[in-house]
């Protein structure tokens, strides 16, 4: 651990990607996809997954927090959603991997809504979300931001699901310096159950926790 955390610190590295890039179905390093994928290991070195791919079985993280290179940055959405959902545990994806958490919601009226809520406003510089899916076909992903001052902002609208056979391989949205929100809701028109994985919303830790 050590030695891995200090090397990331050498290189200035902000993201790592682990999968079978030098030869079909091995996986480049188990361990270090073990110590990045770990709910106990992962935050030694600030890894936060942004997406798992079927494609190579790539995985990516990026590194954030104290003891890495972007120290004064968090996860607003680290924790579970503030709105009903079930977490399971998604398959690995390689060897190594402790496989990630998804979340699932019934749709109502057809639409799912997955809500992530902060007490005070917080700073928000970019938005990703690695997996959207669900028992009926997607119709549409809707992503939005709550302002401090109460009104809803649509940060990005895809037409059907995100990840593996969706429409988009993963969703990023960077956003402009000085966005502040109190909640982020990721809603999916859908007639089924939908599932959410690796949504994250990063900042700096400088704003108001909530």
């Amino acid at each position: 651990m050590p030695v891995v955390k200090a090397a990331l610190l050498a290189d200035d590295a902000q993201f790592l990607m682990v999968g079978d890039v030098n030869g079909p179905g091995v996986m480049d390093s188990p361990c270090l996809l073990h110590l990045a994928s770990s709910a106990a290991l992962a935050p030694a070195i600030g890894a936060v997954r942004l997406l798992s791919s079927d494609h190579d079985q790539t995985s990516v993280f990026e590194l954030l927090g104290p003891g890495s290179s972007q120290p004064d940055m968090t996860d607003w959405t680290a924790k579970a959603p503030t709105s009903r959902a079930t977490p399971s545990l998604l398959p690995p994806n390689g060897r190594g991997d402790d496989g990630g958490v998804a979340y699932s919601a019934p749709a109502k009226n057809g639409v799912a809504q997955f809500k992530w809520s902060w007490r005070d406003p917080v700073a928000i510089s970019q938005l990703s979300i690695g997996l959207v899916t669900s028992s009926a076909p997607v119709v549409q992903t809707t992503v939005s931001l709550k302002s401090p001052q109460g009104g809803w902002q649509v940060v990005s609208i895809t037409s059907g699901a995100i990840g593996n056979n969706g429409v988009v391989p993963y969703l990023l949205d960077v956003l402009a310096p000085g966005t502040d929100a109190v909640a982020l809701q990721v809603s999916v028109q859908t007639a089924g159950a939908a599932g959410v994985a690796y949504v994250s919303a990063i900042g700096p830790v400088d704003s108001l926790s909530g």
